[in-house]
């Protein structure tokens, strides 16, 4: 993969890594994430929705696959897999392995990430998990 700024490349530690230190670090402190469900505008609630996928998937790992960039926007294609081991949005740990994958764009404003958008197949595989 090609050479990113430190803050990007951190941000995909926090998900590939599980090194969530590093959100405050490389986060303006007006972040946006969107999310296709929802938007969400304060770090502390970044860090609770990150946490809760890391609490009700442990073993989840996501993978890079590509990385293509843009001026001041970095856009990862990556996929994740995991067990679904812990409640998550009212269901309870199924056990049952998964896959799902996404996009995620970046955009990077004075070398800290201001705005994130999340499109992936997430809620499809939650949806699965229910009816198993």
């Amino acid at each position: 993969m090609q050479t990113l700024p430190p803050s990007i490349q951190k941000y995909v530690e926090v998900w590939t890594q599980k090194r969530f230190e590093f959100l405050d670090s490389v986060l303006t402190s007006n972040h946006i994430l969107h999310t296709g469900a929802q938007t969400i505008t304060s770090i502390d609630q970044i860090k609770k929705y990150v946490s809760e996928r890391f609490n009700a998937f442990p073993d989840i790992q996501y993978q890079v696959i590509d990385c293509i960039t843009q001026d001041d926007k970095y856009c990862f294609l990556w996929k994740a897999s995991g067990t679904h081991k812990g409640t998550f949005m009212g269901i309870p740990p199924t056990l049952k392995t998964f896959n799902y994958d996404g996009v995620a764009v970046h955009k990077l404003t004075n070398e800290k990430i201001s705005e994130t958008w999340i499109y992936s197949n997430f809620y499809e595989m939650l949806e699965k998990l229910r009816t198993i």
